[in-house]
């Protein structure tokens, strides 16, 4: 999707514009999403009773390399993973379960020497030798002393659960409870299983219940899916909400989730799900699915991905994504956007302009190990923007809109915010966040405001590390609307990169996202951390 010099030869380019030149009536046409069939919210699923073998899958699906190079980490585990095309691989899955499933080994510190162990939200013991990452945080607190963590989960799958791991704690995140398997499999109206694959994303309702999104295959025919499971436990357990499907062939990403939990909202307890719809097009078009309405509607039709959605005190929803291309695909550019739904996300306004970016990477990372945009180490990252709205009776800045995302407009991958103050009519200038970090990455930021106005911004940081290699996660804080901020590191030390060694994990895969939320008095906090020698995850409320 994104064209540039690292991806795209002359050659190429000029083929893709031709094509394009001969298609740009179809690709102008917004009910079908450039040709292709809508995404629709299907007939619920229902939980399966037991766990199927995968000896044989579907070939994985034909996209273009526009799409591959932005699609997620999680669905390149799934469709393009190395088990997918390792039958020997897929044997000894079948043989771990015929046996009663894989055998959690317990190694503490498997892929690198440990150095002290650290407390996780995961139970590491649950690990096994061929699977061991948990990574790609999301967190929730659907009541009053009970926290939720969502993550993607090598070991989960391996062990005949879901891609999809969570664990949950009773007593205000001191302790934590995961759930061996992640979320239940289902079976999809069609008789087949579906696997929730990764990319979590939870929210709370504040009536006690939380959603959690995922994207999902079945794997017998390559169908693709986004998921929504519901808790009204604190998320102890789950049980299927609603199932986002799309057409043969094409593959649903990053389904971002937010409910509408605003007492003046005539639309109050409506979820909503942003999806992106790749396929072997050039374009990615986005829909933004709400339940329990049941309706996708289209609001881009370019090469897009990476939408996020957040509601206002009034109801009104917004969502924002990075932007590859304009005019049907035909020119390329790079920038962020928005849409607005007044009415309960039935109809959207035209997509806007937010600022326009400039990708963060390391081109000869990107270039020659990673086939992607990807900063040393071997981190394959993405520009995607974290949306929040100020809902606050009492907030200063009540009504205003943040975004957050990752730039290098200044030579090196740094934090960057805009706001608006005007229901998106105008935009402020970009603001860096970080203070810290010259010639070191900044990078995966998210975004959320107390009731207060008060902000918080969390990302992955280099700046302890002159070499550019070691990370921290920290937390960045304003109390005046994003004019000012104070930082502080949530790790004790930098942890070290840890890719391509879980053969069910992407290649150059240390997570795409970490989020950062609230539960109205603090900010809950999850991120993945290296610290004990193989992906784990850890949660701090401040």
């Amino acid at each position: 999707m994104i064209l540039k010099r690292h991806y795209d030869s002359p050659i190429r380019l000029f083929v893709l514009e031709l094509s394009l030149a001969m298609l740009g009536l179809a690709l102008a046409m917004p009910a079908e999403a450039g040709g292709r069939s809508e995404v629709s919210v299907s007939t619920r699923a229902v939980l399966i009773n037991s766990s199927p073998q995968l000896t044989n899958t579907a070939p994985s699906p034909i996209l273009s390399d526009e799409a591959r190079s932005h699609l997620s980490g999680a669905a390149e585990s799934a469709y393009f993973g190395k088990w997918r095309s390792n039958p020997d691989m897929r044997s000894q899955y079948a043989a771990e379960h015929e046996n009663g499933g894989a055998q959690a080994n317990g190694v503490v510190g498997a892929v690198l020497p440990l150095i002290k162990t650290l407390p996780t939200v995961n139970n590491r013991a649950l690990d096994t030798t061929f699977a061991f990452t948990e990574s790609e945080t999301t967190v929730a607190q659907p009541m009053a002393n009970d926290i939720v963590v969502a993550y993607n989960s090598s070991a989960d799958f391996w062990s005949g659960g879901s891609y999809s791991g969570y664990a949950y704690s009773l007593n205000g995140g001191k302790t934590f409870t995961e759930v061996a398997g992640g979320l239940p499999l289902l079976s999809a109206p069609n008789g087949d299983t579906v696997w929730p694959a990764g990319d979590p994303s939870l929210a709370a309702d504040g009536q006690g219940n939380v959603f959690y999104s995922s994207i999902a295959e079945d794997f017998n025919n390559g169908d693709s899916y986004a998921t929504v499971f519901e808790s009204n436990d604190g998320g102890q357990t789950f049980n299927p909400f609603e199932l986002i499907t799309a057409a043969s062939g094409n593959v649903l990403d990053k389904p971002l989730t937010t409910v509408d939990t605003n007492p003046a909202s005539r639309y109050r307890g409506n979820v909503y799900t942003a999806v992106t719809s790749f396929s072997s097009g050039v374009i990615s078009p986005i829909y933004v699915c709400t339940m329990p309405a049941k309706t996708c509607v289209p609001i881009v039709q370019e090469a897009a991905s990476g939408a996020m959605p957040a509601v206002d005190a009034n109801g009104n929803l917004y969502v924002a994504w990075e932007q590859f291309t304009t005019g049907g695909g035909a020119t390329p550019i790079d920038a962020l956007y928005f849409s607005k739904s007044t009415d309960g996300g039935q109809t959207f306004s035209a997509p806007s302009q937010i600022t326009n970016v400039i990708p963060i990477e390391d081109p000869g990372t990107s270039d020659f190990i990673c086939n992607r945009p990807a900063l040393k180490g071997g981190i394959r990252v993405n520009d995607f923007p974290s949306i929040a709205i100020d809902t606050g009776a009492k907030s200063k800045n009540k009504g205003a809109i943040y975004v957050v995302w990752n730039d290098q407009r200044n030579g090196d991958p740094d934090i960057f915010i805009t706001k608006s103050t005007d229901g998106g009519t105008s935009w402020s200038n970009p603001l860096m966040v970080n203070k810290n970090g010259a010639h070191t990455d900044q990078f995966f930021p998210w975004v959320t405001v107390l009731p207060s106005g008060k902000l918080g911004v969390t990302y992955y940081d280099r700046s302890r590390d002159q070499n550019n290699w070691y990370v921290d996660f920290d937390l960045a804080a304003s109390i005046n609307g994003g004019t000012t901020w104070t930082q502080s590191f949530l790790t004790q030390r930098p942890f070290p990169v840890v890719v391509n060694v879980d053969p069910f994990v992407a290649t150059c895969y240390m997570a795409d996202y970490n989020q950062i939320s609230n539960n109205g008095l603090n900010l809950l906090m999850a991120w993945g951390d290296n610290s004990n020698g193989n992906p784990d995850v850890r949660f701090v409320k401040k």
